[in-house]
């Protein structure tokens, strides 16, 4: 498994939470929503230090990880993080 962040979410970042170099940014999971690998559950973000990764990526200094605590979520997939046609943050689990 593994996080894929593609430029045009890495710019999302920048612009929507001013993500700056050495900070983090956190996929977790929340109780409702869906997605293609789990029905009730999604994916949401928050921007604070890692207690235990399980998997990371890092862009222009920028830390993008999951919990081990929340890779039971993805269901051995990887993550890919990218912007959708009406600008909003999306998921491709491959």
């Amino acid at each position: 498994m593994k996080i894929v962040v593609e430029d045009s979410a890495y710019q999302w970042f920048c612009q929507e939470y001013g993500v700056q170099p050495n900070e983090f940014v956190r996929f977790y999971v929340r109780y409702g929503g869906s997605s293609p690998v789990n029905t009730s559950y999604s994916l949401a973000i928050s921007m604070e230090p890692p207690k235990e990764i399980g998997i990371q990526t890092v862009v222009e200094g920028v830390t993008f990880y999951i919990e081990t605590d929340d890779l039971w979520y993805l269901k051995e997939h990887n993550l890919r993080v990218t912007v959708d046609l009406n600008g909003e943050l999306a998921y491709k689990y491959e």
